[in-house]
């Protein structure tokens, strides 16, 4: 066998050994354990996980999801996304005099874009908004970033542009919640050798940026029985065979005593049971309008409780007649979804009008069989067809004209209730277009 072939044949050994589910998994508990660590060392401050990181049954932990994404951290591509504001959470700092945001990161880093870039340009946002809005003189509102990360010339093009976010957020609908201390990112990997003090009475709330996942070359190191894996929860579509956090914790014990061999067949049992076992769906009502429209908080099976008017999304229609109350809207993931959701749209405003116009019904429910994406993008475009701009219901959607800040405006109404709630860039695009074509250009709505 010549040279070439003997190095193709390690590199596909060494991909598959890192995707392999016995790897990563082992490698999740060796880096939750080194959060655990952390969160002991500081146990007064809540933590807002990484959700395959950190066990939901630790105390001090977030429930409501806080979303930095590192996208926003990307060079040249820095930006405070207002439907990512994370407003929620800061009056869980005020109560808990801080924050721990974990997160991980693959080879060739340290440290996430989300936690050198997205978190401290955060910080810095909510900081100046917070001076503007409550005349606060004494916060310290400067742009932090760790040195051996990001670049002079980075940090400076990024602090150009926090005067324009934070003009952003004041600008948008929502209430930024009074803080009596600034916000200050402190970082810390599994590489920091002496962690910094947070006793006392601090002149800031401390964000610590925590990186679970050690920094090893090429992203893989061969330890006794296993091969570490750097971000193991990364791309969780490739090894995790549909293990979803929640499941992995509740059975934790059971995941650690598999060993290689087994390990397949101990996850394939859990997920099987997991989705026969009934699903209980909670409600999230819209305070904007009344909680006259309600989202579900995770993708369910169809309701049964078929007398409370719901607009169910869906992959099938099913042959069996529905109630008149359920409204099942089969649109698929990709291109031919698209055209779905578009064709949905009018259908979907119909039957809320119809119902809402009914003064023995109070409300509407919306969600979705296998995700959310397309039931928001609904509740959105049925918030801005039958609700004002201060969330009146009227009923009429003909007489509403909209633009893009409008459409942006629902979103704000419903993350006010669900943090979140973050429709993907194609269905904000299609719920653009929707609203903003001329009526004759909306072949979909025939």
């Amino acid at each position: 066998m010549d040279l070439k072939q003997i190095l193709k044949d390690d590199l596909k050994t060494l991909e598959k050994e890192k995707t392999g589910l016995y790897n990563r998994i082992r490698s999740i508990l060796d880096d939750s354990t080194f959060v655990k660590r952390i969160r002991d060392q500081y146990p007064q401050l809540p933590v807002a996980p990484n959700l395959r990181y950190v066990d939901p049954s630790w105390e001090q932990v977030v429930r409501e999801p806080v979303y930095f994404k590192s996208t926003d951290g990307h060079f040249n591509n820095w930006d405070f996304n207002i439907r990512r504001a994370n407003l929620h959470v800061l009056p869980v700092i005020e109560r808990g005099k801080g924050l721990i945001v974990v997160d991980s990161t693959r080879r060739g880093k340290r440290l996430p874009d989300a936690l050198t870039k997205t978190v401290p340009i955060w910080c810095s946002v909510i900081n100046r908004a917070l001076v503007q809005k409550y005349t606060i003189p004494t916060f310290d509102t400067a742009l932090s970033t760790p040195s051996y990360a990001v670049s002079p010339s980075e940090h400076s093009q990024i602090e150009g542009r926090l005067d324009a976010w934070t003009n952003r957020l004041l600008n948008s609908t929502f209430d930024i919640p009074r803080l009596s201390k600034p916000l200050r990112p402190i970082w810390i990997t599994p590489s920091v050798s002496m962690l910094p003090p947070l006793s006392g009475e601090l002149e800031f709330f401390p964000i610590i940026c925590l990186s679970a996942s050690e920094h090893v070359p090429e992203g893989i190191e061969r330890r006794h029985g296993y091969c570490y894996v750097q971000g193991s929860g990364d791309d969780h579509e490739s090894w995790s065979r549909g293990l979803t956090p929640p499941e992995f914790w509740r059975n934790v014990d059971q995941i650690q005593r598999a060993d290689d061999e087994d390990m397949p067949m101990v996850v394939d049992a859990i997920v099987s049971e997991a989705r026969t076992a009934h699903a209980f769906t909670s409600w999230i009502p819209i305070a904007k309008v009344q909680s006259r429209i309600m989202l579900a908080s995770t993708p369910a099976p169809k309701p049964s409780d078929s007398d409370i008017p719901t607009i169910y999304v869906a992959d099938s229609v099913p042959d069996d007649p529905l109630s008149t109350s359920m409204l099942v809207l089969q649109i698929l993931h990709g291109k031919a979804g698209q055209r779905q959701f578009m064709e949905a749209l009018p259908r979907a405003i119909r039957f809320t009008a119809r119902h809402l116009n009914d003064s023995s019904r109070d409300s509407v429910r919306i969600v979705g069989e296998s995700e959310l994406d397309a039931a928001l993008g609904i509740a959105m475009v049925v918030l801005a067809a039958l609700f004002d701009g201060d969330g009146r219901y009227t009923g009429q959607s003909e007489k509403h004209e909209h633009t893009k800040k409008s459409i942006r405006t629902r979103l704000e109404w419903i993350q006010q209730n669900f943090p979140g709630a973050n429709p993907s860039r194609t269905t904000m695009n299609r719920i653009n277009e929707y609203f903003m074509s001329p009526p004759a250009m909306r072949h979909w709505a025939k």
